[in-house]
């Protein structure tokens, strides 16, 4: 699953998503700001993570210490392009890279809870750009999507209900989100940002 999470105190604000829909850019563009003009706003994970549910909000755990770019990204912003300078690309423009680069150690956490959830798609179609999901709509749009994870060692039927199972209390314990990526990349954070109500200085 692509997974990212920032931390808007007092808890975490997860994107979901599968390419071409940028999850990456939808992180990177937010964690910018908490390395360039808001260190109150902290990077949790680029990928994957650990999540325990409870009766209260979902508690994530990090793991991940990577950050996954595109070669282009400093054309998009402007304040990774010393990023790109020293990072090494793969034949299809992608680049590993420690997430401390971005953001410095201070501004990566490894626990916090999550709020809210944001799934995204790419359809130009749909001229809607933000639209609050309920637990179900999600669920559909995941199971949709294979769980926006190509990756998965066991598709069984057992593990398919587990997947639905986890998927359906998870939504129920944040609020979720469809972002549609059809914008230019500053123009989609400007919508996530008035949607989470995170200031415009970022």
């Amino acid at each position: 699953m692509v997974e990212h999470g920032l931390r808007f105190a007092p808890g975490a604000c997860e994107v979901v998503g599968s390419n071409p829909t940028g999850p990456t850019f939808r992180y990177t563009g937010p964690t910018r700001s908490a390395a360039f003009s808001n260190p109150g706003l902290l990077a949790f994970s680029d990928d994957w993570y650990f999540v325990r549910l409870s009766t209260r909000e979902p508690l994530a755990f990090g793991s991940e210490k990577n950050c996954y770019i595109e070669a282009d990204i400093g054309k998009i912003w402007n304040e990774y392009e010393r990023l790109v300078d020293k990072a090494h690309f793969d034949k299809e423009g992608r680049a590993v890279v420690n997430v401390r680069w971005i953001v410095r150690s201070a501004g990566v956490i490894s626990l916090t809870t999550v709020m809210d959830t944001i799934l995204l798609k790419r359809d130009s179609a749909d001229k809607s750009i933000v639209t609050k999901l309920s637990a179900d709509e999600a669920l559909q749009y995941m199971i949709a999507n294979d769980f926006c994870n190509p990756h998965q060692l066991v598709k069984d039927q057992r593990k398919l209900e587990l997947r639905k199972d986890f998927f359906r209390r998870y939504f129920k314990q944040t609020n979720v989100y469809m972002v549609n990526t059809i914008m230019p990349p500053q123009e989609t954070q400007q919508k996530i940002r008035e949607m989470l109500n995170v200031s415009d200085s970022l």
